[in-house]
């Protein structure tokens, strides 16, 4: 009869290669090219297979942030499914935040933060990107785009909303929380 330790040692291999296929699915080094049909969690962020996938270099509104009266996270998520439209998105990873892939990722040769910062769905993430969407940002707010689109301004960053509103993040709430926390 076998006891506890050796049904240990029978199914410590076992246990390495399940935990091995799974951390690798979910980490993908650089250089590892991520392709699929991707399902749309929000406005950034997107999942191929097991790997949860940041989109580099932009921030979209998150999913219950509002902008005056419009929901502007749910209008993100369906902006960016819009453009996937189903078609296989392939990333190239950039590195991991909050145990997601960061990664810029495209359709058919189109780079996903441009056209989500173009549609006016996204902010240039300039913390990240210094500024490789400014553009981008800049002619969606110019032509009322997206989340500019009736002009009301200012539209509160989700970084920011983020900041405010986020249960994690109240010990370091910037001080102007308290008049625009709930936009």
């Amino acid at each position: 009869m076998i006891g506890f330790i050796g049904i240990l040692y029978l199914l410590l291999p076992i246990l390495l290669l399940v935990a091995s296929i799974f951390l690798y699915s979910s980490t993908a080094p650089a250089g590892t090219v991520l392709n699929g049909h991707a399902q749309v969690h929000d406005g950034d962020t997107i999942r191929i297979g097991q790997a949860s996938i940041r989109l580099w270099g932009i921030d979209a509104a998150e999913l219950k942030q509002r902008c005056g009266g419009t929901p502007c996270g749910e209008q993100a998520r369906a902006a960016l499914a819009a453009i996937i439209d189903g078609r296989v998105v392939t990333c190239f990873p950039h590195g991991k935040s909050y145990r997601r892939i960061v990664a810029r990722c495209s359709v058919d040769g189109m780079d996903l933060g441009s056209a989500m910062a173009r549609a006016g769905m996204a902010f240039d993430y300039a913390r990240y990107s210094h500024g490789a969407y400014a553009d981008d940002e800049r002619a969606a707010h110019e032509s009322r785009a997206g989340l500019w689109a009736d002009g009301s301004e200012p539209i509160e960053e989700p970084a920011h909303w983020r900041a405010c509103n986020l249960p994690q993040r109240r010990h370091n709430r910037p001080a102007d929380c308290l008049d625009q926390s709930r936009g």
